[in-house]
């Protein structure tokens, strides 16, 4: 019942953008510091803060470092890009 990945999207009349965030091992403190609460939020936060519906990867039992993970996500994406592109 709690998220390790947030994303958005962004779109005006020639660009989209979108992001993600995969938490990792992150200070879910600092979280709560710097995000204030959303002005609108989807249902599943029904007014909750961000440490009552967040986690990390560390927190559920997977032990990866930060560098292990962006190196798996870089291999994939290009593996992905590799058969789009040839």
């Amino acid at each position: 019942g709690r998220k390790v990945l947030g994303c958005s999207i962004f779109k005006s009349r020639n660009t989209y953008f979108y992001q993600g965030s995969l938490l990792v091992n992150a200070d879910l403190q600092r979280i709560a510091h710097y995000l204030p609460h959303p002005s609108r939020e989807p249902d599943y936060r029904n007014g909750r803060q961000h440490n009552d519906f967040l986690t990390t990867l560390e927190k559920s039992g997977y032990h990866f470092t930060v560098e292990k993970v962006r190196k798996v996500l870089a291999g994939e994406i290009a593996k992905q890009l590799h058969q789009v592109v040839f």
